[in-house]
C-alpha cells in the first residue's frame, strides 16, 4: 500500500520542537589547516626625504694625571694622555695618538696646562703624521711657579689614517708641572 504524502507547502506547519541531550565533555581540538594563499602586495608608498647625517668621525684624549714634564734644549716631545673619549671614525693608539679613519676637514681643539718649574717657553701643536697643523701653533713663556695656559682652535684638511699628537717643544730647553685637573685635552671633529 502507497501512503501519500502531502507537505501542505501553502498552509502552515506545525512548530518543530528539537529535543537536546546533556551536554558531554569536549573533545581534543583538531590540527589547524594549510594557511590559505597570501594576496598580491599593495603598493609602495613614496619615500620620504633623507634625514640629518652627523658628521661620523670625531675622537679626543685628555689627561687629569700630574707630573713633571722636561723637555731637552731644540728637542720636540710628544705628551701622553691618561684617558679617551668616546669615538666614531677614529681608533686611539697607546693613549698617546688619534688615527683617524676618514679624510675630511676637522675642527681641532687642544690645551695644556702647566705651572713653570723654571724659566722658560715652550711651544705647543697638533701634529698631523709628524708634521705640524699650522692653526694648531701656540707659545708660551713662564718663570718659575708661574701658571702658564696653551689653547688653540683651528680648523684643517686631514687625511685618512692621520696620526695626531700633541707636541711640545722648546729652543732653550723647559720644565713644567702639569696642573692639578684636565691638564692636555686633544679634540678632533670631522666637519
Amino acid at each position: 500500500m502507497h501512503h501519500k504524502m502531502s507537505f501542505n507547502l501553502g498552509g502552515t506547519q506545525p512548530p518543530v520542537r528539537v529535543l537536546r541531550g546533556a551536554t558531554g565533555p569536549t573533545g581534543a581540538t583538531g590540527c589547524p589547516g594549510m594557511p590559505g594563499m597570501r594576496g598580491a602586495p599593495g603598493p609602495q608608498g613614496a619615500t620620504g626625504s633623507a634625514g640629518f647625517v652627523p658628521a661620523a668621525a670625531y675622537c679626543g684624549l685628555f689627561n687629569n694625571c700630574g707630573g713633571e714634564v722636561e723637555i731637552d734644549a731644540d728637542d720636540v716631545l710628544a705628551l701622553a694622555f691618561s684617558d679617551t673619549m668616546p669615538a666614531i671614525g677614529a681608533r686611539y693608539e697607546l693613549h698617546n695618538c688619534a688615527i683617524l679613519s676618514k679624510a675630511g676637514v676637522y675642527e681641532i681643539d687642544y690645551c695644556l696646562h702647566g705651572v713653570g718649574l723654571g724659566d722658560g717657553a715652550v711651544q705647543l701643536a697638533v701634529t698631523h703624521n709628524g708634521a705640524i697643523v699650522p692653526c694648531t701653533l701656540a707659545a708660551a713663556a713662564f718663570a718659575e711657579g708661574e701658571p702658564f695656559h696653551l689653547s688653540g682652535f683651528g680648523l684643517a684638511q686631514l687625511e685618512r689614517d692621520a696620526h695626531l699628537h700633541i707636541v711640545v717643544y722648546s729652543r732653550q730647553g723647559a720644565a713644567f708641572r702639569l696642573a692639578d685637573g684636565v691638564n692636555i685635552a686633544l679634540r678632533v671633529r670631522r666637519m
